[in-house]
């Protein structure tokens, strides 16, 4: 059965973490099984090789906090942000410093949270980050993609790194190909998301069974206008189908839930993950998990309608 999952950020205070944790027992007393821990590398990691001891201190009290409450951890390691000092060397231009710098962050946060960590997502908007970082090449008259798709390439390399560092826990591969559509209106990019797509699934391709894939089609342009749950639930259906083609046995995730401050709107996006499930399985195809949005958002009635009555409330 799907496990419909909440979003946090880790927590900017020992106090924030403990109230943190009182949203995420609500949560979990009516369902929530899973949370996806944002873990902003530029705070956890300030300076080049130099982890901020408080921010691990809180990491380890919410991950042990909400192993206790029965929730299953996934830590979510890179966003819409990479640190400066990262950026000032060659962020995802040089594959070997890329490596070291990713490798010591993944290693310290799985380290630090130990045996209350099931899962790791590396990149929650691989493509969406890139464009923001490379946003001048892309803008550019002479575009010259090549640049971009070598730092897809880095990106690739270091998803297959955190698998090799994280041995039996899940990784999430998350595609977000339509964060690109909006640059390919321009003829000498209009390929940009098939290529860089098609980087990510050779990565996964070789190395099969290793990932879940992550769907995540919030950035889509049809949906900018509005919060249309309708076709966002298409799009993620269609984009599912399409990854699945190209590697027929993959587990899928649905990730980036449009985020919306009016409880409706986040009922109206869940109710819809509910018929893209049941409509993706109905395909073939397995999917994992559906990540809402943050759980101090999330009402107990939204859970409670989403989770059958019979299941099990202390799966782990």
């Amino acid at each position: 059965m799907v496990r419909f999952a909440t979003r946090a950020t880790l927590p900017a205070t020992h106090d924030e973490v403990e109230q943190r944790l009182v949203d995420l027992a609500r949560l979990a007393a009516v369902g929530c099984r899973d949370v996806r821990l944002r873990i902003p590398w530029a705070d956890f990691i300030p300076r080049p090789g130099r982890v901020d001891g408080a921010a691990r201190e809180r990491l380890i009290e919410f991950a042990a906090g909400a192993t206790s409450l029965g929730v299953r951890l996934h830590a979510s390691l890179c966003g819409r942000k990479v640190p400066g000092w990262f950026i000032d060397d060659r962020a995802f231009s040089d594959d070997r410093s890329a490596d070291r710098h990713w490798s010591r962050f993944v290693d310290e946060v799985v380290s630090s949270t130990a045996d209350d960590i099931v899962g790791v997502i590396p990149f929650e908007n691989p493509f969406g980050l890139l464009t923001r970082l490379e946003g001048e090449v892309l803008e550019r008259d002479n575009n010259n993609p090549q640049r971009f798709l070598g730092a897809v390439a880095c990106i690739a390399l270091l998803h297959r790194r955190t698998a090799a560092l994280c041995g039996r826990l899940e990784v999430t591969c998350v595609v977000d190909r339509s964060a690109l559509l909006t640059v390919s209106r321009k003829p000498d990019l209009a390929a940009l998301p098939t290529e860089a797509t098609r980087v990510l699934i050779a990565m996964m391709r070789d190395t099969e069974g290793t990932f879940t894939v992550g769907i995540d089609v919030s950035a889509h342009p049809l949906l900018a206008s509005q919060n249309d749950s309708a076709r966002w639930a298409d799009l993620v259906i269609s984009d599912a189908v399409n990854t699945a083609e190209e590697l027929p046995s993959c587990r899928v995730s649905i990730m980036g839930i449009p985020d919306d401050d009016n409880p409706d709107a986040v009922a109206d996006f869940a109710q819809a993950a509910v018929r893209a499930v049941a409509e993706v399985e109905d395909a073939g195809i397995r999917v994992d998990t559906v990540w809402l949005s943050d759980h101090g958002r999330t009402s107990d009635e939204l859970f409670e309608s989403i989770v059958p009555p019979s299941a099990e409330r202390h799966d782990n």
